[in-house]
């Protein structure tokens, strides 16, 4: 029987066979293609673009300080305070030069805590010619006596297995002393100046199992700083190779054993070092890397920062007039490499 007379003798006994009459041809298949109907509500937002450049200074002064600088692998994250979007946060891949955006921190508006580590197995209470040292519980405690005379605790470090701490007193931020306290006997077992009369500020940490001290003017950009054997007290040598190597709030990043890399304070050389023998095994003079005027780099001592990168590689932020120059420094068979990058910045219209 044909489909017709089929569809008829249905319809005949009460059938409902939707989208066919009775003696019309068969229903054309809808294609699996078809053009959805068209949207009747608001259009659709689209996700923000991805950021090409930093926004330029409206002023034309300087930029925005970097806050926050962290490297991961080979993308070093920040964040700036914008002039008209407010705090925006970038990641720019150092290998490929794109920038792009990332959320805002909750806590952006906080100070972040830079303070040294506390020893996991005390809480420290410095005190007036003394450090008060206890366990965990907080309940055994034991008097470290510091020495005679009137001064302050200023600053206290440890070590990475917390077996030595290492204790700076000052009187009226003149006069540093480091003390280096055994944990175990809770003992001082060597004490050394942390300061000098012209770099009266003195501070102290460990770097594996030396001590770096670092002494500056105290309200100013410009320091020096030594590396010295915990055990006597001894200064092994001036990170740098001298006391003319500017030091102030030195950037210290281990590279291996006990080789590491020192930021010059204005950011135009980087130093290896041992830290154990003094030697310094190589020099980057980065000097090119910075715009000039008149012949001289335009070094900004204040905000210019150094991050370890990879294994064995360190980053240079530089800041102020040469924000936006990024340089890796990668040890390749104890020779560093060097590659310059630039974030990209919009340019005004």
């Amino acid at each position: 029987m044909r489909l017709v007379d089929t569809c008829c003798a249905l319809l005949a006994a009460g059938a409902v066979i939707a989208g066919v009459a009775c003696g019309s041809a068969p229903p054309t298949p809808v294609s699996e293609e078809a053009s959805p109907p068209a949207a009747t509500g608001p259009p659709t937002e689209m996700p923000e673009r991805v950021a090409p450049c930093l926004p330029a200074s409206l002023d034309k002064g300087p930029p925005p300080a970097m806050e926050r600088a962290r490297v991961g692998g080979r993308t070093l994250r920040f964040c700036r305070r914008e002039a008209l979007r407010g705090p925006a946060c970038y990641a720019f891949d150092i290998e490929s030069g794109a920038l792009s955006m990332e959320e805002v921190p909750a806590d952006f508006d906080e100070e972040p805590d830079f303070s040294a580590p506390v020893p996991r197995e005390v809480v420290v209470a410095p005190g007036r010619r003394s450090l008060q040292v206890c366990d965990a519980s907080n309940e055994k405690c034991e008097r470290v006596d510091l020495g005679k005379g009137a001064f302050e605790v200023s600053g206290v470090a440890a070590n990475a297995d917390h077996t030595r701490l290492v204790v700076v007193t000052s009187v009226d931020e003149s006069a540093a002393t480091a003390h280096v306290v055994d944990m175990a006997t809770r003992k001082v077992v060597s004490a050394f100046p942390a300061s000098t009369k012209e770099l009266p500020c003195g501070h102290a940490r460990f770097l594996g199992g030396t001590v770096l001290v670092t002494a500056d003017v105290c309200a100013g950009p410009h320091g020096a700083a030594w590396l010295v054997a915990p055990g006597e007290g001894r200064r092994i040598a001036f990170v740098g190779g001298s006391e003319a190597f500017g030091a102030y709030d030195v950037n210290a990043v281990h590279i291996q054993g006990d080789l590491w890399a020192f930021r010059e304070e204005r950011g135009l050389e980087v130093v290896y070092q041992d830290v154990v023998t003094g030697a310094v095994v190589r020099r980057v003079d980065l000097a090119d890397t910075f715009p000039t005027l008149v012949g001289e780099p335009l070094a900004d001592p204040t905000v210019g920062v150094m991050l370890a990168g990879a294994p064995g590689e360190v980053v240079l932020v530089h800041g102020g007039n040469a924000q936006g120059t990024v340089v890796l420094l990668a040890l390749k068979g104890g020779v560093p490499e060097q590659r310059v990058a630039t974030i990209p910045e919009c340019r005004p219209r």
